[in-house]
């Protein structure tokens, strides 16, 4: 079982959907796939886990020749000064979210990691010309201890980063929530 006490990378998660408002956790995971050129190592068969009345797969043509591109969850894995880098994208899942996150941490658990942090962006009433809050929470005393943040006492409707944030941690794996508020127009 993984814990804190792996030297093994920590994971980056930021899915699109109802946690990702502005698209801000998406983008910004994206950002560091860019920057240390992370290449996709895992795709989910995502078959069972979206609605695709809901979320469309996506038909382009080049060259005149028409492919279809299907909503999955990719790994993305590279390293940085030989330190490894892994991240996760993907459209929040729309069905299935016990198994979908049980197919994640099991992809999870093979690399052995330190930790997984889940990114998420909510609306709310920040001016874009502010430093924009940011709140971080964890239910491991020791990570709050750690890094000084808060535990996770929100009690309410949640997506699938608080599901995946609790299945992680009843997995044995360190799991760390990063919300940023944005400005409704963003």
């Amino acid at each position: 079982m993984p814990s804190s006490q792996s030297s093994g990378p920590w994971i980056v998660v930021g899915f699109s959907g109802w946690n990702d408002a502005g698209g801000a956790s998406f983008d910004a995971v994206m950002n560091i796939v860019d920057r240390y050129h992370l290449m996709p190592s895992v795709e989910l068969d995502c078959e069972d886990y979206y609605d695709y009345q809901i979320l469309r797969p996506v038909r382009r043509v080049t060259d005149s020749e028409a492919t279809i591109t299907w909503p999955t969850t990719t790994l993305w894995q590279g390293l940085d000064e030989d330190q490894p880098v892994v991240c996760v994208t993907g459209p929040e899942p729309n069905l299935r979210w016990r198994r979908y996150c049980a197919d994640l941490i099991e992809k999870f658990a093979r690399l052995d990691p330190a930790g997984v942090v889940v990114l998420g962006a909510m609306i709310s009433d920040v001016p874009h010309t502010r430093p924009l809050p940011v709140t971080t929470t964890t239910n491991s005393m020791a990570l709050q201890r750690r890094l000084d943040v808060s535990g996770g006492d929100y009690e309410g409707p949640t997506g699938i980063v608080g599901v995946l944030n609790q299945e992680a941690e009843d997995a044995g794996i360190d799991a760390v929530s990063v919300w940023v508020s944005i400005p409704h127009y963003a």
